[in-house]
């Protein structure tokens, strides 16, 4: 499998996604296609979302289990969970409830796509600013920017 995505991706100039070659700590993380930044809500068991905000939330990326990751706001003691299935939204809950995501870069362009592990699901900016899992059509609105920062 792996030698016929090697295969594809060469060969026939396939741009793939692979996992991110991402390091545990702090990151800002904004959608491509707004430019917003992910927000974390008042409450837990409520929605993430995307906004412009002046002083954007800072989220701790994690190591999960099979090169996934966990994503938890900084300065809350709240990660963020979901489903597997289509039009799940984000939510933030307590640490010990929070998903692995798999994190994929893409060749030559600085967005990843956040994907629940070993499905067709991704993180999706919705035009409400709600983030939701939502089919992989590969569109803007499922690119995703993550900013290393020192905060």
């Amino acid at each position: 499998m792996i030698a016929l995505m090697f295969f594809s991706s060469f060969v026939l100039g396939l741009a793939l996604p692979s996992p991110a070659l991402l390091d545990p700590g702090s990151y800002r993380i904004s959608s491509v296609v707004t430019n917003s930044t992910l927000v974390a809500p008042k409450e837990k068991y409520q929605n993430v979302f995307v906004r412009s905000d002046p002083a954007p939330d800072v989220w701790m990326l994690g190591l999960g289990a099979g090169g996934s990751f966990t994503l938890a706001h900084k300065s809350l003691a709240l990660a963020i969970e979901s489903e597997d299935c289509e039009a799940a939204p984000l939510i933030l809950a307590p640490l010990e409830e929070s998903s692995a995501f798999v994190i994929e870069a893409h060749d030559s362009v600085d967005y990843f796509t956040i994907r629940w592990p070993n499905s067709s699901v991704v993180w999706t900016a919705q035009a409400s600013g709600e983030v939701q899992l939502r089919k992989d059509a590969g569109t803007e609105a499922q690119r995703w920017m993550l900013k290393e920062t020192l905060e």
